[in-house]
């Protein structure tokens, strides 16, 4: 079984498509049964190179270091990209004020806006919170993920919810 999940770990290395310049995460999308079967025979014909029908553990290994390869060639080539979008005058080297200007470029995230916090809260609208307004919704949360009802969320419950 050991070695299935090995073969079935460098077959997904080496006909994983490139990674892009600028990943974008998405959602995991449905697959079918044919989909997935057709991803498989593409993987299996790609790392039988000598396309006799069966795939060795040498060309497994040789479709390994493909796969590294072309992955730490991606990457190489992001952290150039990065490099040179932050080099501002060009010169090869990033100086403390470029530096300090990308870092100030990028996004923050929008301060959370207090009034709005209590009042979200704030069950019996005297615009404070007790100790059990404060807890309220936190304590629903933690109630919901532990579906035993026996005090604990385990990380199996809190995966779950």
């Amino acid at each position: 079984m050991t070695n299935l999940t090995l073969a079935l770990g460098a077959l997904a290395l080496v006909t994983a498509p490139s990674i892009p310049a600028s990943p974008a995460r998405t959602a995991p999308a449905a697959v079918t049964r044919a989909a997935f079967v057709a991803r498989i025979d593409n993987s299996y014909r790609a790392l039988d190179t000598n396309h006799d029908g069966v795939v060795t553990a040498d060309e497994i290994a040789a479709g390994e270091t493909r796969a590294r390869a072309a992955t730490e060639a991606a990457l190489l080539a992001r952290r150039r990209e990065a490099f040179a979008r932050l080099d501002a005058n060009h010169d090869g080297k990033l100086s403390q004020a470029e530096f300090d200007a990308a870092v100030a470029a990028m996004p923050r995230p929008a301060a959370a806006d207090p009034a709005a916090i209590v009042a979200g809260l704030d069950s019996d609208h005297d615009r404070k919170l007790s100790l059990a307004e404060f807890r309220a919704r936190a304590l629903t949360r933690f109630d919901r993920a532990d579906r035993n009802r026996d005090g604990v969320v385990t990380p199996d419950e809190e995966r779950a919810r």
